[in-house]
């Protein structure tokens, strides 16, 4: 069993404009749209989502009512953004605490998701969110971890396939303590029933925190530690497969496993393409151990083939990136940095295909360090019909909370 790591950093409702220079000749501007200060939220560390009128979704680790995180809504209107607290977790009974993984939404807009601790045995939950008609929203626990051979603290986030169930990961338990990749079957009048896919043993991978994504009929993700390198202590991590079987079982194959060389511990999931190829970040390894941004292309003769299209280890740039990536409407890949650019806050970044077959990296923005600043971005960027890109930060801002309440920002290319 490795042990399980959580990914993060350590308001008064505000607009906050910034502008300064980034890579070459190019401008970036940021806008501060919410700042945190712990009674309505801290630390959003799990990623945005946003839906088609431009209203923003997500979730804080800590803080709200109870303070145990919280689901909020952010909606432009007049030039400023209004927040609506949509729930509050509280930890009792099956209720869960601390969510740490972005949203995902049904086609009937209903939300899913997963906090790290909490529910009937202390291990985590998955939770639905329903909207109703006077604008509210029902609150629902589908699913609690911890009991015995089932996983145990799920990272990542859901996929939901066209009948809603459900799949994830759990970054720990399992029969060999080193976590699962799950299914939560619905049964069609609102409860689930949960089928392990698949047990690792470390060998294969292990601490899976990211969520799973769709090519061909098949599910891939990634692990944060495990694999066949012993370059790293416990492993360093691992893109999986997991492919449905004739017998109703799922089979996983290992895609490929860092050996520190070309990255490690990928914890923020895989992108695909439309050509099916798969694209992430692996937040340490490669040269100077900054992390590296790599794609999976299928090989003609089976298998994939892995490129490194980008290793963090210059002046000014980012380090550590986060998954999961973002594609722009041009096929550009963007991301964040926890830490690294000009100010060793973090950064924004935009990978850019070359004519060669390479990827040419700039860094868009650059975050700050100070006093109410917004700095060490968390994942999961989303972009706005308009180009804007949106984002949470893991610390800066209200200084009420220890580094800062985070806060979530619009950074205008």
């Amino acid at each position: 069993m490795r042990s399980i790591r959580l990914s993060f950093a350590g308001t008064i409702f505000a607009v906050i404009a910034v502008t300064l220079s980034v890579a070459g000749s190019a401008f970036a501007q940021e806008t501060v749209i919410r700042l945190f200060n712990n009674n309505d939220g801290y630390d959003p560390i799990a990623g945005m989502i946003i839906d088609a009128s431009g209203n923003l979704y997500g979730s804080t680790f800590y803080g709200g009512i109870y303070g145990a995180g919280n689901i909020f809504k952010l909606a432009p209107k007049g030039g400023t953004w209004v927040e609506t607290e949509l729930y509050s977790f509280n930890n009792i009974g099956t209720d869960g605490f601390w969510p740490n993984a972005r949203l995902t939404v049904d086609s009937q807009g209903n939300f899913y998701g997963t906090t790290f601790l909490g529910g009937a045995f202390g291990a985590g939950i998955v939770f639905e969110l329903m909207p109703n008609t006077d604008g509210s929203w029902t609150y629902k626990t589908l699913h609690s971890f911890g009991q015995s051979g089932d996983g145990t603290y799920p990272h990542g986030g859901l996929f939901v396939d066209d009948k809603g169930n459900l799949y994830g990961t759990a970054a720990g338990g399992g029969s060999d303590k080193d976590g699962i990749a799950y299914k939560l079957i619905s049964n069609g009048d609102g409860s689930f029933t949960e089928k392990i896919l698949h047990n690792f043993s470390g060998a294969d991978g292990a601490n899976p925190y990211s969520s799973l994504v769709l090519v061909s009929g098949s599910l891939y993700g990634t692990t944060y530690s495990g694999g066949s390198s012993s370059a790293c202590t416990d492993g360093c991590g691992t893109v999986f497969g997991l492919t449905p079987t004739a017998d109703g079982s799922w089979a996983e194959s290992v895609v490929h496993s860092f050996n520190n060389n070309d990255g490690a511990n990928p914890d923020g999931g895989l992108i695909r393409d439309s050509s099916g190829n798969l694209y992430g970040a692996a937040s340490q390894g490669n040269s100077g151990n900054l992390g590296a941004i790599f794609e999976l292309t299928p090989a003609a003769g089976g298998g994939w083939q892995e490129v490194i299209l980008h290793t963090f280890n210059q002046a000014g740039d980012g380090v550590y990136p986060i998954g999961p990536l973002t594609f722009d409407v041009s096929g550009n890949l963007y991301g964040a940095s926890e830490e690294g650019g000009t100010s060793n806050a973090g950064s924004v970044y935009e990978l850019t295909p070359t004519a060669g077959g390479d990827w040419s990296e700039r860094v868009v923005y650059s975050f700050a360090n100070g006093t109410n600043t917004p700095n060490h971005p968390g994942p999961g960027i989303v972009f706005d019909k308009a180009g804007n890109l949106y984002g949470g930060t893991l610390s800066g801002g209200d200084p009420t909370c220890l580094g800062g309440c985070g806060a979530i920002f619009q950074v205008t290319p």
